[in-house]
């Protein structure tokens, strides 16, 4: 057990990118003005470089689930889908988890030059998840997200 733990920790000392790997998952619910919630498990990326790799070079995402970017500032963000191998669906999130800006259907791009996404007004959150979610669950600008 003591090889373990000091294998670990060393590994840990000398592997940053290693433990940068390691993101939380959380709940959340996104919350509809009529009261109906869709939940969604998501990866949380809050450094910047886990928001920079954010869902790149991933193959498939599974049903309900997704990645949630947390910015460091409110801010007009904006996304790119360098390198992102499946299609998605993004929405820009208020500080007070409300939706702000949706993109439906946002297709690979594997060559320069790829188009930029911008939110239109300004966001503390970014959420992705697979592309045909927000039409099958009808979610839009005015919805809430809350954690659970």
């Amino acid at each position: 057990m003591r090889i373990f733990l000091v294998s670990f920790i060393l590994l840990c000392s000398v592997s940053p990118v290693w433990a940068e790997q390691l993101l939380e998952v959380r709940q959340l619910e996104i919350v509809g003005l009529n009261g109906q919630g869709y939940k969604v498990m998501v990866e949380i990326a809050k450094t910047r470089q886990q928001r920079e790799k954010g869902l790149m070079h991933r193959t498939s995402l599974d049903r309900n689930t997704g990645m949630l970017f947390i910015f460091d500032v409110q801010k007009k963000h904006a996304v790119w889908m360098k390198n992102t191998l499946i299609a998605l669906d993004v929405a820009f999130i208020s500080e007070k988890g409300v939706v702000v800006s949706v993109y439906r259907n946002l297709q690979p791009c594997i060559a320069d030059p790829c188009q930029i996404y911008n939110a239109a007004v300004k966001a503390k959150y970014m959420l992705e998840v697979n592309a045909g979610f927000f039409v099958e669950n009808n979610i839009k600008e005015g919805y809430s997200i809350n954690f659970l």
